[in-house]
């Protein structure tokens, strides 16, 4: 019974992250359109495209990595550099996106951003929220042993 993995909260997080994404995207889409601004209403969904796509490229490396039950040091930051090179990779695409719709549009690039930014930040809030209840916060100067 103890070498059960334990339950991973990604795909839930991502479920939920892509739900309010999709709820916030909408809404604005919607208000973009009647405020007479079709440009950025379409960015908006690029933006949440961009976002989605993100998303599954991250679900995709983090299910690459593999650590052993009992990791050292070396091979936690192995995983660690893994996952931070990826996502650098992945966001400096995203960013290239989002200035080459400014480029294209003022209006595109602005939807886009906000797009992304607002998908963003379902992520980061809903993340949050799965460590918080998962009680995996740290407080600053104290260790998670």
């Amino acid at each position: 019974m103890t070498n059960l993995p334990a339950p991973t909260p990604l795909p839930k997080l991502m479920r939920h992250t892509m739900l309010a994404a999709l709820g916030i995207s909408a809404a604005g889409f919607v208000i973009a359109l009647v405020l007479g601004h079709p440009l950025v209403a379409l960015g908006i969904v690029l933006g949440f495209g961009l976002i989605v796509l993100n998303f599954r490229l991250m679900d995709r490396a983090v299910a690459k990595v593999h650590v052993s039950a009992d990791p050292d040091k070396a091979a936690k930051k192995a995983a660690r550099n893994q996952i931070a090179r990826a996502s650098s990779g992945r966001l400096g695409l995203a960013t290239v996106a989002v200035v080459g719709t400014f480029i294209i549009s003022k209006d595109l690039g602005l939807g886009t951003a906000i797009g992304a930014a607002a998908s963003q930040l379902m992520f980061v809030l809903n993340a949050y929220g799965v460590v918080a209840k998962e009680g995996v916060v740290v407080k600053a100067g104290e260790q998670n042993v």
